[in-house]
Protein backbone atom coordinates (compact mmCIF):
# COMPACT_ATOMS: atom_id res chain seq x y z
CA UNK A 1 0.00 0.00 0.00
CA UNK A 2 3.23 2.21 0.78
CA UNK A 3 5.54 3.17 -1.82
CA UNK A 4 8.56 5.48 -2.06
CA UNK A 5 9.39 9.21 -3.46
CA UNK A 6 12.71 9.43 -4.05
CA UNK A 7 14.13 13.30 -4.10
CA UNK A 8 16.80 15.56 -5.11
CA UNK A 9 18.22 18.00 -2.15
CA UNK A 10 15.41 20.20 -0.95
CA UNK A 11 15.32 24.11 -0.28
CA UNK A 12 14.49 23.24 2.96
CA UNK A 13 14.74 21.15 6.26
CA UNK A 14 12.32 18.26 5.64
CA UNK A 15 10.54 17.63 8.96
CA UNK A 16 9.19 13.56 9.56
CA UNK A 17 6.44 15.30 11.66
CA UNK A 18 4.65 16.57 8.83
CA UNK A 19 2.11 14.84 6.09
CA UNK A 20 2.04 16.27 3.15
CA UNK A 21 -0.81 15.96 0.11
CA UNK A 22 0.70 15.93 -2.91
CA UNK A 23 -0.90 15.52 -6.42
CA UNK A 24 0.68 15.60 -9.76
CA UNK A 25 -2.32 17.48 -11.66
CA UNK A 26 -5.18 18.83 -9.67
CA UNK A 27 -7.72 16.37 -9.01
CA UNK A 28 -11.32 17.85 -8.52
CA UNK A 29 -12.93 14.73 -6.12
CA UNK A 30 -9.77 14.14 -3.73
CA UNK A 31 -9.67 18.38 -3.16
CA UNK A 32 -13.51 18.45 -2.96
CA UNK A 33 -13.09 15.86 0.06
CA UNK A 34 -10.34 16.90 1.58
CA UNK A 35 -11.89 20.67 2.17
CA UNK A 36 -14.82 19.33 3.28
CA UNK A 37 -13.06 16.93 5.65
CA UNK A 38 -10.18 18.90 6.50
CA UNK A 39 -10.60 19.95 10.17
CA UNK A 40 -10.86 16.14 11.07
CA UNK A 41 -7.96 15.10 9.07
CA UNK A 42 -6.05 17.73 10.46
CA UNK A 43 -7.13 16.33 14.11
CA UNK A 44 -6.54 13.09 13.37
CA UNK A 45 -3.05 13.91 12.55
CA UNK A 46 -2.68 16.55 14.96
CA UNK A 47 -3.86 14.44 18.06
CA UNK A 48 -0.82 12.32 17.39
CA UNK A 49 1.81 14.99 17.00
CA UNK A 50 1.67 15.10 13.20
CA UNK A 51 0.56 18.33 11.27
CA UNK A 52 -1.36 17.84 7.79
CA UNK A 53 0.10 19.84 5.37
CA UNK A 54 -2.53 21.06 2.27
CA UNK A 55 -0.89 23.28 0.12
CA UNK A 56 -4.44 25.67 -0.35
CA UNK A 57 -4.82 25.68 3.48
CA UNK A 58 -1.19 26.06 4.24
CA UNK A 59 -1.60 29.22 1.96
CA UNK A 60 -4.12 30.83 3.89
CA UNK A 61 -2.44 30.20 7.10
CA UNK A 62 1.17 31.42 5.92
CA UNK A 63 -0.49 34.64 4.63
CA UNK A 64 -2.55 35.05 8.14
CA UNK A 65 -1.55 38.40 9.98
CA UNK A 66 -0.57 36.08 13.11
CA UNK A 67 1.69 33.60 11.43
CA UNK A 68 4.11 37.10 9.75
CA UNK A 69 4.27 38.26 12.65
CA UNK A 70 5.22 35.30 14.36
CA UNK A 71 7.46 33.85 12.23
CA UNK A 72 8.62 37.08 10.21
CA UNK A 73 7.97 40.35 11.79
CA UNK A 74 10.31 41.93 9.53
CA UNK A 75 8.70 41.15 6.73
CA UNK A 76 7.94 44.20 4.41
CA UNK A 77 5.12 42.87 2.68
CA UNK A 78 3.34 39.31 0.92
CA UNK A 79 4.57 38.78 -3.00
CA UNK A 80 1.17 38.47 -4.41
CA UNK A 81 2.18 36.93 -7.66
CA UNK A 82 3.68 33.62 -5.97
CA UNK A 83 1.81 31.01 -5.42
CA UNK A 84 1.90 27.19 -4.30
CA UNK A 85 -0.10 23.98 -5.51
CA UNK A 86 0.42 20.72 -4.41
CA UNK A 87 2.76 19.16 -7.01
CA UNK A 88 5.52 21.76 -5.38
CA UNK A 89 7.75 18.87 -3.99
CA UNK A 90 7.33 16.83 -7.24
CA UNK A 91 9.88 19.03 -9.28
CA UNK A 92 12.62 17.96 -6.64
CA UNK A 93 12.17 14.47 -8.20
CA UNK A 94 15.10 12.43 -8.18
CA UNK A 95 13.32 10.73 -11.38
CA UNK A 96 11.22 13.10 -12.94
CA UNK A 97 9.93 11.28 -15.48
CA UNK A 98 8.11 9.11 -13.26
CA UNK A 99 5.96 12.57 -12.54
CA UNK A 100 2.86 12.10 -14.90
CA UNK A 101 1.53 9.21 -13.59
CA UNK A 102 2.18 10.27 -9.90
CA UNK A 103 -0.91 9.93 -7.84
CA UNK A 104 -3.00 12.18 -5.72
CA UNK A 105 -1.27 10.79 -2.46
CA UNK A 106 0.14 11.80 1.32
CA UNK A 107 3.58 11.69 1.59
CA UNK A 108 5.87 11.54 4.53
CA UNK A 109 9.82 12.17 5.56
CA UNK A 110 11.83 9.01 6.70
CA UNK A 111 14.88 9.56 7.60
CA UNK A 112 15.52 6.34 8.55
CA UNK A 113 14.67 4.88 5.23
CA UNK A 114 16.52 2.94 2.39
CA UNK A 115 15.75 2.33 -0.62
CA UNK A 116 17.98 0.32 -3.60
CA UNK A 117 15.53 1.39 -5.87
CA UNK A 118 16.56 5.15 -5.28
CA UNK A 119 20.45 4.80 -4.66
CA UNK A 120 21.09 8.76 -6.46
CA UNK A 121 18.48 10.08 -4.32
CA UNK A 122 19.19 12.66 -1.33
CA UNK A 123 15.85 12.47 0.28
CA UNK A 124 13.04 9.76 0.72
CA UNK A 125 9.57 9.97 1.50
CA UNK A 126 6.99 7.51 1.75
CA UNK A 127 3.50 7.97 0.24
CA UNK A 128 0.13 6.24 0.39
CA UNK A 129 -1.85 6.67 -2.59
CA UNK A 130 -5.66 8.23 -2.44
CA UNK A 131 -6.85 6.12 -4.79
CA UNK A 132 -9.97 3.95 -5.87
CA UNK A 133 -8.17 1.30 -4.55
CA UNK A 134 -7.78 2.49 -1.16
CA UNK A 135 -11.06 3.56 -1.20
CA UNK A 136 -10.27 6.36 1.00
CA UNK A 137 -14.17 8.06 0.35
CA UNK A 138 -15.73 6.15 2.63
CA UNK A 139 -15.32 7.09 6.36
CA UNK A 140 -13.80 4.02 7.60
CA UNK A 141 -11.09 3.22 5.09
CA UNK A 142 -10.07 6.67 5.11
CA UNK A 143 -9.67 5.94 9.43
CA UNK A 144 -7.41 3.11 8.48
CA UNK A 145 -5.38 4.61 5.80
CA UNK A 146 -4.66 7.73 8.10
CA UNK A 147 -3.85 5.15 11.14
CA UNK A 148 -1.62 2.96 8.70
CA UNK A 149 0.18 6.44 8.27
CA UNK A 150 0.49 7.08 12.02
CA UNK A 151 1.59 3.95 13.13
CA UNK A 152 4.25 3.68 10.18
CA UNK A 153 5.71 7.15 11.94
CA UNK A 154 6.21 6.14 15.08
CA UNK A 155 2.89 8.36 16.20
CA UNK A 156 0.53 6.30 18.83
CA UNK A 157 -2.79 5.67 17.97
CA UNK A 158 -4.95 5.06 20.39
CA UNK A 159 -7.72 2.82 19.97
CA UNK A 160 -9.63 3.38 23.12
CA UNK A 161 -9.80 7.14 23.17
CA UNK A 162 -12.63 7.22 20.56
CA UNK A 163 -14.68 9.41 22.52
CA UNK A 164 -12.37 12.01 21.73
CA UNK A 165 -11.95 11.32 17.86
CA UNK A 166 -14.68 8.65 16.05
CA UNK A 167 -15.45 8.33 12.42
CA UNK A 168 -19.20 7.56 12.02
CA UNK A 169 -20.22 4.43 10.08
CA UNK A 170 -23.61 6.09 9.31
CA UNK A 171 -22.26 8.92 7.25
CA UNK A 172 -22.63 8.57 4.02
CA UNK A 173 -19.38 7.51 1.35
CA UNK A 174 -18.99 11.78 1.33
CA UNK A 175 -17.33 12.18 4.71
CA UNK A 176 -16.92 12.05 8.48
CA UNK A 177 -16.88 14.05 11.40
CA UNK A 178 -15.12 14.51 14.04
CA UNK A 179 -16.22 14.85 18.17
CA UNK A 180 -14.81 18.26 19.14
CA UNK A 181 -12.35 18.04 21.78
CA UNK A 182 -12.92 20.14 25.24
CA UNK A 183 -10.90 23.49 25.05
CA UNK A 184 -7.86 22.70 27.34
CA UNK A 185 -8.04 25.27 30.67
CA UNK A 186 -5.29 27.79 30.91
CA UNK A 187 -2.78 26.43 34.31
CA UNK A 188 -3.45 27.95 37.23
CA UNK A 189 -0.52 29.19 39.09
CA UNK A 190 -0.43 30.33 42.98
CA UNK A 191 2.54 31.97 44.55
CA UNK A 192 2.93 35.95 44.58
CA UNK A 193 2.25 38.62 41.73
CA UNK A 194 5.43 39.18 41.05
CA UNK A 195 6.80 35.37 40.49
CA UNK A 196 6.12 34.35 37.23
CA UNK A 197 5.50 30.89 36.35
CA UNK A 198 7.55 28.47 34.01
CA UNK A 199 4.72 29.25 31.25
CA UNK A 200 4.66 32.30 30.19
CA UNK A 201 1.79 34.81 30.69
CA UNK A 202 0.68 35.07 27.35
CA UNK A 203 -0.17 31.51 27.62
CA UNK A 204 -2.16 32.13 30.57
CA UNK A 205 -3.87 34.89 29.45
CA UNK A 206 -5.12 33.19 25.69
CA UNK A 207 -5.84 30.01 27.37
CA UNK A 208 -6.34 28.10 24.21
CA UNK A 209 -3.40 29.74 22.87
CA UNK A 210 -0.90 27.63 22.84
CA UNK A 211 -1.78 24.94 19.88
CA UNK A 212 -1.70 28.18 17.89
CA UNK A 213 1.57 29.20 18.80
CA UNK A 214 2.73 25.64 18.35
CA UNK A 215 1.53 25.74 14.88
CA UNK A 216 3.30 29.33 14.33
CA UNK A 217 6.39 27.68 15.67
CA UNK A 218 6.11 24.70 12.33
CA UNK A 219 9.47 24.64 10.05
CA UNK A 220 10.33 22.97 6.97
CA UNK A 221 7.27 23.60 4.37
CA UNK A 222 6.01 26.36 5.87
CA UNK A 223 8.88 27.96 6.86
CA UNK A 224 10.26 27.75 2.72
CA UNK A 225 6.64 28.59 1.50
CA UNK A 226 6.74 31.98 4.23
CA UNK A 227 10.30 33.25 2.83
CA UNK A 228 8.67 32.80 -0.77
CA UNK A 229 5.43 35.21 -0.03
CA UNK A 230 7.21 37.74 2.08
CA UNK A 231 9.91 40.34 1.22
CA UNK A 232 12.32 41.99 3.72
CA UNK A 233 15.48 41.45 5.36
CA UNK A 234 15.57 39.03 8.26
CA UNK A 235 17.38 41.00 10.88
CA UNK A 236 16.71 41.43 15.17
CA UNK A 237 14.33 44.49 15.90
CA UNK A 238 16.03 47.46 17.88
CA UNK A 239 14.91 47.18 21.82
CA UNK A 240 13.36 49.95 23.04
CA UNK A 241 12.79 50.45 26.88
CA UNK A 242 10.40 53.31 28.10
CA UNK A 243 10.70 55.45 30.88
CA UNK A 244 8.08 53.36 33.00
CA UNK A 245 10.14 49.95 32.00
CA UNK A 246 7.81 48.66 29.75
CA UNK A 247 9.64 46.59 26.45
CA UNK A 248 9.02 47.24 22.85
CA UNK A 249 10.46 45.83 19.44
CA UNK A 250 9.84 49.11 17.60
CA UNK A 251 10.58 47.50 13.95
CA UNK A 252 8.29 44.21 14.39
CA UNK A 253 5.06 46.56 14.59
CA UNK A 254 6.44 47.55 17.83
CA UNK A 255 5.46 44.86 19.77
CA UNK A 256 5.31 44.80 23.45
CA UNK A 257 7.01 41.92 25.48
CA UNK A 258 5.38 41.92 28.85
CA UNK A 259 6.98 40.50 31.71
CA UNK A 260 6.48 40.69 35.53
CA UNK A 261 8.50 42.22 37.60
CA UNK A 262 11.13 39.59 38.60
CA UNK A 263 12.11 38.70 35.23
CA UNK A 264 11.99 42.09 34.31
CA UNK A 265 14.53 43.16 36.64
CA UNK A 266 17.05 40.52 36.38
CA UNK A 267 16.41 41.43 31.85
CA UNK A 268 16.86 44.90 32.86
CA UNK A 269 20.18 43.66 35.05
CA UNK A 270 21.88 41.82 31.95
CA UNK A 271 20.71 44.33 29.27
CA UNK A 272 22.76 47.11 31.50
CA UNK A 273 25.56 45.04 31.22
CA UNK A 274 26.63 43.49 27.83
CA UNK A 275 30.21 42.51 29.40
CA UNK A 276 27.80 39.41 31.34
CA UNK A 277 27.64 38.06 34.78
CA UNK A 278 28.41 34.94 36.16
CA UNK A 279 24.89 33.36 37.85
CA UNK A 280 27.58 33.23 40.92
CA UNK A 281 28.40 37.05 41.26
CA UNK A 282 24.24 37.64 41.04
CA UNK A 283 24.93 38.84 44.76
CA UNK A 284 26.99 41.44 44.09
CA UNK A 285 23.92 43.25 42.20
CA UNK A 286 21.54 43.13 44.71
CA UNK A 287 21.19 47.22 44.84
CA UNK A 288 21.19 47.72 41.26
CA UNK A 289 18.14 45.03 41.22
CA UNK A 290 16.37 46.86 44.34
CA UNK A 291 16.77 50.52 42.33
CA UNK A 292 15.53 48.27 39.23
CA UNK A 293 12.32 46.89 41.34
CA UNK A 294 11.35 50.61 43.40
CA UNK A 295 11.36 51.72 39.50
CA UNK A 296 9.46 49.15 38.05
CA UNK A 297 6.80 48.44 40.99
CA UNK A 298 6.21 52.25 41.93
CA UNK A 299 5.76 53.19 45.73
CA UNK A 300 3.80 50.71 46.34
CA UNK A 301 5.16 47.61 47.83
CA UNK A 302 7.10 46.48 51.11
CA UNK A 303 10.66 47.42 50.74
CA UNK A 304 11.42 44.20 53.16
CA UNK A 305 9.38 42.06 50.90
CA UNK A 306 11.51 43.12 47.84
CA UNK A 307 15.23 42.60 49.74
CA UNK A 308 13.82 39.04 50.54
CA UNK A 309 12.36 38.28 46.86
CA UNK A 310 15.79 39.65 45.59
CA UNK A 311 17.95 37.64 47.61
CA UNK A 312 16.31 34.35 46.65
CA UNK A 313 16.91 35.57 42.88
CA UNK A 314 20.34 35.86 43.75
CA UNK A 315 20.64 33.14 45.78
CA UNK A 316 23.38 30.57 43.71
CA UNK A 317 21.54 27.61 45.83
CA UNK A 318 18.07 28.60 44.47
CA UNK A 319 16.33 28.15 41.48
CA UNK A 320 14.52 31.32 41.27
CA UNK A 321 16.99 32.89 38.79
CA UNK A 322 16.91 29.72 36.38
CA UNK A 323 12.73 30.25 36.74
CA UNK A 324 12.74 34.04 35.65
CA UNK A 325 14.85 33.11 32.98
CA UNK A 326 12.98 31.00 31.57
CA UNK A 327 10.30 33.15 31.70
CA UNK A 328 12.35 36.01 29.99
CA UNK A 329 12.64 33.31 26.85
CA UNK A 330 9.40 32.56 26.72
CA UNK A 331 8.28 36.18 26.72
CA UNK A 332 10.00 36.48 23.47
CA UNK A 333 9.92 32.97 22.04
CA UNK A 334 6.18 32.98 22.58
CA UNK A 335 6.11 36.46 20.59
CA UNK A 336 8.76 35.72 17.68
CA UNK A 337 10.13 32.68 16.45
CA UNK A 338 13.33 31.24 18.28
CA UNK A 339 15.85 32.53 15.69
CA UNK A 340 14.94 36.20 15.99
CA UNK A 341 13.92 35.78 19.91
CA UNK A 342 17.23 34.44 21.01
CA UNK A 343 18.52 38.13 20.60
CA UNK A 344 16.82 39.07 23.53
CA UNK A 345 17.17 36.40 26.28
CA UNK A 346 19.73 35.70 28.28
CA UNK A 347 22.18 32.55 27.13
CA UNK A 348 25.10 30.83 28.23
CA UNK A 349 26.11 27.61 29.04
CA UNK A 350 27.02 26.17 32.65
CA UNK A 351 29.84 27.66 34.69
CA UNK A 352 30.24 30.82 32.25
CA UNK A 353 28.91 34.30 32.36
CA UNK A 354 25.60 34.68 30.86
CA UNK A 355 24.32 37.63 28.52
CA UNK A 356 21.74 39.28 26.14
CA UNK A 357 23.89 39.13 22.88
CA UNK A 358 21.92 41.74 21.07
CA UNK A 359 23.80 44.81 20.22
CA UNK A 360 23.48 47.88 22.65
CA UNK A 361 23.79 50.27 20.31
CA UNK A 362 20.79 49.05 18.76
CA UNK A 363 19.01 49.32 22.51
CA UNK A 364 16.80 52.31 23.04
CA UNK A 365 16.70 54.05 26.74
CA UNK A 366 14.34 57.16 27.33
CA UNK A 367 15.32 59.29 29.80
Amino acid sequence: MFFTLGLNKLPFEPQKEQIIYVENEYSKPVNNYIQKNYEAIRSHFKKNGLEFIYMPKLMEKVKSPEFIMYNAPYAEGIREDVNFTSDFLLQFMAHPENKKTFPPSLVYYCPQMTSKNYPEAKILYRGIALDSESNYRKAKNLSNVLTEIIGDTGGIWNWLDMDVRRYDEDLDDEGFYEIPMACEEPASYGGDEDDEPYESEILMKLGDARSLIDELKALGVSEYVLLKLIYGEEKPSRLHITKDYRIFLPDFSNMEIELRPLPKILFLLYLKHPEGIYFKDLSDYREELLQYYKAVRGGLFSLTDAKSKIARLTDSTDNSRNEKCTAIKNAFVNKIKERLAKNYYIVGERAEKRRITLPREMVIWDD
